[in-house]
């Protein structure tokens, strides 16, 4: 029973924050694998293929650990949370970059902390203090306000697309993150993600390309890393860190995201990323500690 009232343990929340870093850091190569992906792959046949092979391994994992199978209620949470991580934004992200740049899509992660956290409110009953909304905000303002300052290419297609996938996204993470205080954080993702498998899985082989003659090495790399990675291992640590650190509070370390996503944008796509990132990210980190102070 889950006793209301009591501040978490100051281990656990900075546990929370450490495990959910480390979430980030993963997750922050994500779209710029996706971007290279996607130059040789079709969009549909990557988001098919890369929770395909995540949904293989989870399962041979929830096997090799025998884990009780969720209840018919945790199921369809686990639903939830594979419309928004498994389906949602991969699809949708994916989709969008072959619209935009890499170092554009990323430009909407900073929305995704408002999204967790309005999520949050809603799925997970948390109610954090006004000013905390005020630093949220005013991160989100700098991501995008530096997004827009570097004069990117804008297409209207390609930012709906981002702005439904990053809603998905953090209704998944708030869902997810709820669900993970009974069923466990790499649970969570491993039964979503076997979940989506029967459909998944069938798409893949049907999405086949004719010939994979044109894909390159780097393509294939980016393949492995979003389904290995961003789809499987960034959610364990992720999950884990929201549950422990709240998902209002760890969850505003997603501001800290774009600007570790255009550092790699910048090495594996040579786009070109202004110094000024250095400033704007030393504001961001501010509006970051000052949401986990006002989080509770």
């Amino acid at each position: 029973m889950e006793l209301t009232g009591l501040k978490k343990p100051t281990v656990s929340i900075s546990k929370g924050w450490l495990n959910g870093f480390i979430g980030v850091l993963i997750f922050s190569g994500s779209l710029p694998a996706t971007r290279l992906a996607v130059l040789d792959f079709n969009p549909v046949f990557l988001t098919m293929a890369r929770a395909s092979i995540a949904g293989l391994i989870a399962l041979c994992v929830l096997f090799i650990f025998k884990e009780k199978r969720p209840t018919r209620k945790q199921v369809l949470s686990l639903l939830i949370v594979a419309l928004g991580v498994v389906v949602g934004f991969p699809l949708l992200s994916a989709l969008a970059l072959t619209y935009i740049t890499a170092a554009h899509s990323i430009m909407f992660v900073g929305i995704l902390p408002l999204a967790t956290a309005a999520f949050g409110i809603v799925r997970g009953g948390e109610r954090p203090r006004p000013l905390f909304w005020l630093f949220s905000i005013a991160g989100s303002f700098l991501v995008v306000g530096y997004a827009i300052a570097q004069g990117l290419a804008v297409s209207l297609v390609g930012d709906v697309l981002m702005l439904l996938a990053v809603i998905l996204c953090g209704l998944g993470y708030a869902e997810g993150t709820k669900l993970s205080k009974t069923l466990g954080g790499w649970q969570v993702i491993s039964w979503a993600l076997v979940l989506a498998l029967p459909v998944m899985a069938p798409l893949t082989f049907f999405l086949l390309p004719a010939s994979f003659a044109g894909i390159g090495a780097a393509a294939w790399i980016s393949l492995a890393y979003v389904a290995l990675f961003s789809m499987f291992i960034g959610f364990i640590f992720w999950y884990k860190g929201l549950s422990q650190g709240g998902i209002a509070s760890v969850g505003q370390l997603q501001l800290l995201q774009p600007f570790f996503g255009l550092g790699l944008a910048a090495i594996l796509l040579h786009e070109k990323v202004s110094i000024g990132m250095l400033g704007i990210t030393l504001g961001v980190i501010l509006c970051v500690i000052g949401t986990k102070k006002f989080a509770n």
